[in-house]
This record gives structure tokens, C-alpha cells and sequence, in this order.
């Protein structure tokens, strides 16, 4: 406005201007300020329905659940309530079944006591019985026991007398066997000495050799004495008969045509040493050759003792002798 009063439009528009200006930086604000309310108010409203849905999906969630627990709750009751049905039903047969047993168990110990009752009187009756036949089976072994025990005396007593009957006789015997073993030795103790008195003397006659040059050894033969009346020895010299076990008086004949007084010495000693051996007797003649006589109270086979002694050559058993033959004695003379 001049100073004349008059309406300046410049300054009119300047002020209708800034006053729209102000009043579009109040709306400005104003939109802000609401559009800020209606951001937050929007978010809020957001927050809430993203609770409320959480809220609803929880509960969309816990209600099958839910659900499920009750179903399974009524499942549950309901299986209890067949188990208790069962067991009960269980219950009442096994104490019908307990029932059944307990009467079948009385009438089975009734009927058990009963045979037990009548078996103990049927084993008393036996028992009885038996006690009866046993006194009198025991009676009857006792007489045949004392009637055995009488008659084992009687034969006792009889195979006593016989008894000393037989000892008395094997006795007699016995010192007859002595007796006549005493005379036998004597005798051949006289022959033994004779014979080593001739063979002694035999053996110390001289034998004529013809001096001669020493010849080589080749021309040295052995030679025999030969004595002419001697029994032969048997042409199957290799072929004994069979062995012949002998018990009492053996006859053994020395057959060789040159009898060696130290194989005969040797020979006698060794028949001493053999166990169950006694010599009774030696003598013989020419003719029969050497006969020595021996015993022997057990059986033995004499002939294949004899092959084991170093001087016997070989042996020949006979049912009535033993025919010994010695190594043969060998005597050494020159060729003339």
C-alpha cells in the first residue's frame, strides 16, 4: 500500500504468495506428519496381524495336536479298559481253572491215600509171609548146614588118615629112594675112581714115535685109538627123534671110539651143575660103552640140555637111553 492509500498489486501477490507457500509448508508437514502416522499405524497394523496370524497358525498347529492327544488319550482309555477286561476275564478263568486243579488234586490224593492204604496192607501181608518162609527156609539151611558141617568133618578127618597114610608110605618110600640113591653114589663114587685110575694110567702110557726129520705140517695127520669093541654110533646122527621129557632114573650111554678123559671129567661136571640133576651112577664096559646114571625128581628134557655143553658133539633120544656123543679127542702124529 502507497502512501496515497492505493492497493499495490506486487505486494499483494508477494503476501498471497508467501501465504501460500506457509500454507503449502503446512501441508507439507501436515502430509508428512500423516503419512508418518499412517507408516507407523500401518506397521503397527502389520506387527499385529503378523502376531495375530502367528497366533492363529499356533493355534492351527496345536489343535491337531491337541486333537491327537485326546485321540490318543481315548485310545488309551480305551485299551485300558480291554486290558482290565481282559485281565479280569483272565483272572476269573485261571480261578476257575486254580478250582478245578485243587478238586481234581483232593480226589487225586484221596484216591492216592486209598492205594498207598491197601498197598501198605498187601505189603504188611507179604511181609508177614515172607517173614514166615524165611524162618523156615533159614531152619531148613541151618540142619543142612550142621549136616554138611558134620559130613565136611567126617571127610576132613578121613582125608587126614589118609593124608598121613600117604606120608607115611611116601616116607617110606622117600627113604627107600634114599637108600638105594646112597648105594647107587657109593657105587658110582667106586666106578668114578676106577675109571679116572684107568684113564689116568691110559693117559700117561707112552706112545712109540719113530724119530724122523721135522716134516712141514702138511705131512702131520691126526690119528685115533681105536678100540674095537665099542657100539657103532647111529647112521642118523643128524636127524634125533623127537625130545622125551624124563622124571625119575635116566641112563645116558657115551658112545665114541676115543673117549678123552678131560671131555669126560668136563662132561661130569657139567651134568653136576645142571639144576634137578643128580648123578647116581657111572661105569659100563667096553662093549657098551661108557653108562652113567642120573635122577631127576621133575620132569626135564635131559637131550636138549646136553646139546648146550661144549663138549658134546651131538645127541640122539631114545625111549631107553640117551646116546651122548663126545668132540672126538685128537692126537697128532708125523708121517713116516
Amino acid at each position: 500500500m502507497s502512501d496515497t492509500g492505493a492497493i499495490d498489486p506486487n505486494s499483494v501477490a508477494r503476501q498471497s504468495r508467501d501465504k501460500a507457500i506457509f500454507q503449502a509448508e503446512e501441508n507439507y508437514k501436515s502430509a508428512l506428519n500423516a503419512a508418518a502416522k499412517t507408516r507407523e499405524s500401518a506397521i503397527q497394523d502389520a506387527v499385529n496381524i503378523k502376531v495375530e496370524a502367528v497366533k492363529q497358525a499356533q493355534a492351527a498347529l496345536d489343535l491337531p495336536k491337541k486333537r491327537l492327544n485326546e485321540a490318543r488319550d481315548r485310545i488309551e482309555a480305551r485299551l485300558r479298559k480291554r486290558e482290565l477286561d481282559e485281565a479280569r476275564r483272565n483272572k476269573e478263568q485261571i480261578l476257575i481253572k486254580a478250582e478245578d486243579t485243587r478238586v481234581k488234586a483232593i480226589k487225586q490224593a484221596e484216591e492216592l491215600g486209598k492205594r498207598m492204604i491197601a498197598e501198605a496192607d498187601e505189603t504188611h501181608r507179604r511181609a508177614i509171609q515172607q517173614t514166615y518162609e524165611t524162618e523156615k527156609k533159614m531152619k531148613r539151611e541151618a540142619e543142612q548146614a550142621i549136616k554138611n558141617q558134620k559130613e565136611a568133618a567126617r571127610n576132613k578127618a578121613e582125608d587126614k588118615r589118609k593124608g598121613r597114610q600117604r606120608s607115611e608110605q611116601e616116607a617110606a618110600e622117600a627113604k627107600i629112594r634114599a637108600q638105594k640113591i646112597a648105594v647107587a653114589e657109593r657105587s658110582a663114587r667106586e666106578a668114578l675112581a676106577k675109571n679116572q685110575q684107568k684113564a689116568k694110567k691110559k693117559k700117561t702110557e707112552p706112545i712109540n714115535i719113530a724119530k724122523t726129520p721135522a716134516q712141514p705140517e702138511s705131512a702131520v695127520k691126526p690119528i685115533t685109538r681105536e678100540i674095537p669093541d665099542m657100539p657103532s654110533w647111529p647112521s642118523k646122527v643128524n636127524q634125533p627123534g623127537p625130545a622125551i621129557s624124563r622124571t625119575g632114573m635116566i641112563k645116558l650111554t657115551i658112545v665114541h671110539r676115543d673117549v678123552d678123559s678131560d671131555h669126560m671129567v668136563d662132561f661130569e661136571n657139567s651134568l653136576r651143575e645142571i639144576p634137578d640133576i643128580r648123578i647116581v651112577m657111572v661105569g659100563g664096559t667096553a662093549g657098551e660103552g661108557i653108562q652113567i646114571i642120573v635122577s631127576s625128581e621133575k620132569s626135564v628134557v635131559l637131550s636138549d640140555i646136553l646139546r648146550q655143553l661144549p663138549m658134546v658133539e651131538n645127541i640122539t633120544d631114545r625111549p631107553a637111553n640117551i646116546l651122548v656123543k663126545l668132540k672126538q679127542a685128537v692126537i697128532f702124529e708125523s708121517n713116516a
